[in-house]
C-alpha cells in the first residue's frame, strides 16, 4: 500500500497536492554557514500571495 504523505508544516500529512505553498528563510554567514532561520506554511503566507487578499 503506498501512503501519500510528504513532511509538511513539520508533520507527515497527506498534502493532496504535488505543490504546496511554504515560505522558507536562510541566512548565510561570511565563512559560507548555512542557516534556516524561518518558515511559515498554508494561510500564514496570505500577506505575500496577492489573490488571497483580493479573495478577502
Amino acid at each position: 500500500m503506498n501512503k501519500k504523505e510528504a513532511f509538511y508544516n513539520y508533520s507527515f500529512q497527506n498534502p493532496k497536492s504535488t505543490d504546496r505553498e511554504g515560505v522558507n528563510v536562510f541566512y548565510k554567514e561570511d565563512d559560507g554557514d548555512i542557516f534556516h532561520t524561518y518558515s511559515i506554511y498554508a494561510r500564514g503566507i496570505d500577506m505575500l500571495n496577492i489573490t488571497y487578499r483580493f479573495l478577502d
